[in-house]
This record gives C-alpha cells, structure tokens and sequence, in this order.
C-alpha cells in the first residue's frame, strides 16, 4: 500500500511539473533612430502607454541631427528603424539607390495646403518680408528636409537670391534667432509655433505653395514682443 501511495505522489509531482508555465521568451530588441521633431511624438506616446512591455519589445534608441543619418545607419546594418526620417531624405536615398534595396519606407504622409500650411518660416522682427531676407543667415535642421526645399523654393520666387542655410538642431531653432546668430529659422509650422515662443521673434508658416505676398497673424503663444505669425 505504501508503495502504491509513494507511486502515485511521484506521478502526481510529474504532472504538477508539466503544468508549469514556460518562462517568458526573452523581449525582442530593436535598434531606432530618434531625433527632436514634431514626427516622433506617437513614438513617445507609445513608450509612455507601455507597448513595449505589452508586445515583448526593447527599443534601444539612437539619437540623430535628421533623418538622412538614420537612413544611412539603417543601410549600414546598425539601425533597425526610424519612426520618421522625412520626405527629402527618403527621396534622396531613392535616388541614391537605397530605396528599396537596403532601406524600406513602411507608411509616409505630408500634406500641405493654404489653410494647413506645412511648414513654418521663425524670422527677427527686422524681418518685414521675403525681401529682408537678402544676404542674410537662415537656420535649418538638415539641408535634407522639406522645410529646408520649401523655404529655398519660395525666396527663389521672390526674387532672393543671396542667403545661406545653416544647420541647427532642433531645440536651438529659435534661439538662434533670438541671439541674432540667425535671421530666420524653418520647421514644420507646429514646432515653429514652439520655437516663437522660445525665441520671442515673428513666427510663419509656409504651404509649399506660393500666396499671394506676406500675410500675417497674431501668435497667441508667443510672447508680447513677439511680432506675429508670418504666413507664406
């Protein structure tokens, strides 16, 4: 009997030990790219609703002035992903064969029209038109960006034909203004709105397509001595 007894808790410890659960699969990694822009904020609101814990997932970031370094380093092996690299740089990596061989653009959206303007032109409050922006600096994230071909395009059909661009970080845009290093800053109208605020100096937007001269409006979030918002 007491063999029988011994049997059975022997086969019944077995069993116990067959309904354990697996342990968890360890979470997968991936490489992002990241960097300061308006485009990267659902990424941020991800992380903070817990998608990684919820899908297995660890994201190992690495930050870049803009997109253009993020593709390359996706090319290179050393980067898995980038939440948003921007239409100019995935345009140039196109035609400089990366597309779709070695990189592949998963979704990608930009519009613009006169009543959502695309991007945002942050200019001193010297700056009264187009015009006054003849010889003068203008602060860029990258020289690859659509804000940066938006704006190049404009002063070409305004007759400005001396100016440089200047590369300069995101959250530095307007205070680079606001120190006098440059004249003018572009981005998208969104971080533009922030950067007049930061920089207190005239803030604009600018569709990508031409209107008919300099309009403006009053930024509610910019300080009083900010000028206004400037509207291409």
């Amino acid at each position: 009997m007491k063999r029988n007894t011994w049997i059975s808790v022997a086969l019944l410890a077995i069993a116990l030990t067959g309904c354990e659960a697996p342990p968890p699969a360890p979470p997968v990694t991936l490489r992002v790219g990241v960097f300061k822009e308006q485009s990267f904020l659902p990424y941020y609101v991800m992380q903070e609703q817990g998608f990684e814990k919820k899908h297995g997932l660890k994201f190992e970031e690495s930050s870049f002035v803009g997109g253009a370094g993020a593709i390359d380093a996706m090319a290179a092996g050393a980067l898995d992903l980038s939440p948003g690299v921007g239409t100019v740089p995935l345009l140039v990596a196109a035609e400089r064969g990366l597309i779709p061989g070695k990189v592949v653009p998963v979704a990608a959206n930009s519009f613009a029209d006169p009543e959502h303007p695309l991007v945002g032109v942050i200019v001193a409050h010297t700056v009264q038109g187009w015009k006054d922006l003849e010889g003068m600096k203008i602060g860029v994230n990258t020289r690859s960006s659509v804000a940066t071909a938006a704006v190049d395009i404009r002063l070409k059909q305004e007759g400005v034909r001396s100016y440089s661009f200047v590369e300069i970080r995101f959250p530095n845009l307007g205070l680079a203004v606001a120190g006098g290093n440059v004249a003018a800053v572009t981005s998208h109208t969104s971080a533009s709105r922030c950067c007049a605020a930061t920089a207190s100096c005239s803030a604009g937007s600018s569709a990508g397509r031409r209107s008919s001269g300099w309009r403006s409006r009053r930024s509610s979030s910019a300080p009083s001595s900010a000028a206004a918002i400037r509207t291409a």
